[in-house]
């Protein structure tokens, strides 16, 4: 644990102790002397011995090291929930004042957390200054609850209140402040008897099972060595390491749904490198690959005499030409039939050119059909299957032409049965957050990617129909890229009405071979613990896999031993719900454990407030 300080020496008052102090008067009772101050500046507990900044440094950089290096994708593709044996460490030395505390804090974790997301360098470098300090924010938001709550709680409590609020608080604040990635909860995902938990409190219960139990241990090592007074004694101690004994217990107790074999999925993976996206002269160059690849992984199947799916899955936007919403179409074809024009604004970086828009929507849809109906029904897909894909569509708001991130469903008869729209807009990639107003923005942006990202968020995720050839009827949750990363959707669809599995279409190409692939994997199994369904990842550059209800892996795509940026297919039967009605209780109350999460470490902090405010007037 973090080492004692030669600057903690005892407080004395005018140079005398206590005892040097014995002036009576008429057999009166001896003046005490004046008690040393209950708690420092910064709100260190009594007792506490502080640790120099140098110190400090050493013991973060120890800890965040241990924490980043179990993460997925780092020194394996799963990661180790070893790692969160960093936070006895980082709990260790968060506990304890010191001279410019709040500053190291937040250098070093700027640092630590910033390596989890330099990824998104391979999109724009410049925005990891950015990325780096902001998460280094919420950092030093989590060292100074701890530090705060340990003047009260026991130091595993204190971590784990103090760390996951602040974590859970930086998943629920929206880009740019803001950011839902990889979090504590996420290390269990290779501890199957800890990970079954997820369905009672989810990846927020998780995290909370991982930092207590390390806080706790590191609460003992100080104890001993007189660093930290230990509070409620063994009680402080059980309290830290109870949630993570528990664990094994609720996952046994709430056992993931029963399920049964549903349909027959065929996932195509092009495995081509972002800047191939983006330099294709045409949208049919792609198209016409990614169909050679379906009809070749299709044959390959009946050659090997396996059933031939029910659906097959193209990744994220892969369609190439743009889906028009029904009623923005109509709008747009009866104005042009009445001789004017529909009054509707289109951005110059929609690159729709000086046509009408009705002219541009007519090539749209005689386009669609070709690629659908011609190419893909009456000469790919055999009878009987289903087709998904990433669409972009075109939809108006606000007197606008706005381009939508979706996912388009046909049934096996050619028709288009459901879109479900992108929640959560990649930052950067589909959203300037309001600074594509300005030109320089907008060159910049334009240069880097060949467009301007202005989409508009879907308000929720859609459940689509998929009918199998065997006629049976199955409703799938469908969701987009960086969707990935949170939670809402994909509970929010269980607990609303019946859903049998979740698809997710995904373009991680921009990042290469990056621990990102992982990251996402791992969010992934815990949406389908979560939420008790199986969920399947259908991507253009990789991981394309599919994890069952209680976190298995079912299948993943692999060549020559790769599992990112390679070409090929893959096939699987995927499990459904026996009882459609079978839901986990997280699914319910997960907004009700994320709201807890970030406001009880306050709520604590606001009583002891105003207990000690409470017991300075009134002499206490």
């Amino acid at each position: 644990m973090a080492p004692e300080s030669t600057s903690g020496g005892r407080a004395t008052t005018g140079g005398a102790s206590a005892a040097d102090v014995n002036m009576s008067t008429g057999g009166a009772s001896p003046a005490p002397a004046e008690r040393p101050a209950d708690r420092s500046a910064d709100g260190a507990a009594d007792g506490t011995r502080p640790l120099d900044p140098y110190a400090r440094v050493a013991w973060l950089a120890a800890g965040w090291g241990i924490y980043l290096l179990g993460g997925p994708g780092v020194v394996t593709t799963g990661g180790s929930a070893l790692g969160l044996f960093g936070f006895a460490l980082l709990a260790a030395t968060w506990a304890r004042p010191g001279a410019r505390a709040k500053r190291v804090e937040w250098l070093v974790g700027s640092v630590a957390l910033g390596l989890q997301l330099t990824w998104i360098g391979y999109v724009f470098w410049p925005t990891l200054p950015y990325i780096f300090l902001g998460a280094g924010a919420y950092g030093l938001l989590g060292a100074v609850l701890v530090r705060r709550l340990a003047t009260a709680l026991p130091l595993g409590l204190a971590a784990g209140l103090g760390w996951i609020g602040a974590e859970t608080l930086r998943a629920v604040v929206p880009p740019p402040f803001g950011m839902g990635w990889l979090r504590a909860g996420h290390y269990f995902q290779g501890v199957p008897d800890v990970l079954g938990s997820a369905r009672v409190w989810g990846v927020v219960g998780l995290g909370f099972c991982g930092v207590a139990a390390a806080g706790a241990l590191a609460g003992i090592a100080l104890g001993r060595r007189g660093i930290l007074r230990p509070r409620w004694g063994a009680w402080g101690v059980a309290a830290g390491l109870l949630p993570l004994a528990l664990a094994p217990v609720l996952a046994r107790v709430v056992p993931a749904p029963e399920t049964r074999t549903g349909p027959r999925l065929f996932l195509v993976q092009p495995g081509f490198e972002q800047a191939r996206k983006q330099s294709a002269g045409t949208s049919e160059e792609l198209f016409r690959d990614q169909v050679r690849l379906t009809a070749e992984g299709l044959a390959a199947e009946a050659r090997a005499g396996n059933a031939q799916p029910d659906l097959v899955c193209w990744g994220e936007t892969m369609l190439g030409v743009p889906l028009i919403e029904p009623g923005f179409a109509q709008r747009v074809a009866d104005a042009a039939a009445g001789g004017g024009a529909h009054d509707v604004y289109v951005a110059p970086w929609v690159r729709l050119g000086d046509e009408p828009l009705a002219a541009w929507y007519d090539l749209f849809q005689r386009d669609l059909a070709m690629r659908v109906d011609l190419v893909l029904f009456r000469q790919v897909l055999p009878p009987g299957t289903a087709f998904l894909t990433g669409a972009e569509r075109h939809v108006e708001a606000d007197g606008a032409l706005r381009r939508q991130n979706t996912i388009a469903l046909w049934s096996h008869e050619g028709e288009l049965v459901g879109v479900s729209e992108k929640q959560h807009l990649a930052p950067g990639g589909e959203t300037m957050l309001g600074a594509e107003r300005f030109q320089f923005v907008r060159d910049v942006i334009h240069h880097l990617a060949g467009y301007v990202p202005d989409f508009l968020a879907g308000e929720e995720t859609s459940v689509l129909p998929l009918v199998t050839r065997a006629g049976e009827a199955y409703a799938l949750s469908a969701t987009a890229c960086f969707d990935n990363a949170f939670v809402d959707v994909y509970l929010d669809p269980v607990a609303r009405e019946p859903v049998d599995l979740h698809v997710v279409v995904s373009n991680e190409a921009w990042f290469q071979r990056s621990q990102e692939y992982d990251q996402m994997l791992a969010f992934s199994r815990l949406a389908a613990v979560m939420s008790g369904r199986a969920i399947v990842r259908a991507t253009n550059g990789g991981v394309s896999a599919a994890y069952d209800a209680a976190g298995r892996e079912l299948a993943r795509l692999v060549v020559d031993g790769e599992d990112r940026l390679v070409r090929g297919t893959l096939a699987l039967d995927v499990p459904v719900p026996v009882d459609r009605a079978a839901v986990p209780p997280f699914a319910r109350t997960h907004r009700w454990w994320r709201y807890g999460a970030c406001l009880l470490p306050l709520a604590i902090l606001a009583v002891l407030r105003a207990r000690k405010r409470n017991s300075l007037r009134t002499g206490g």
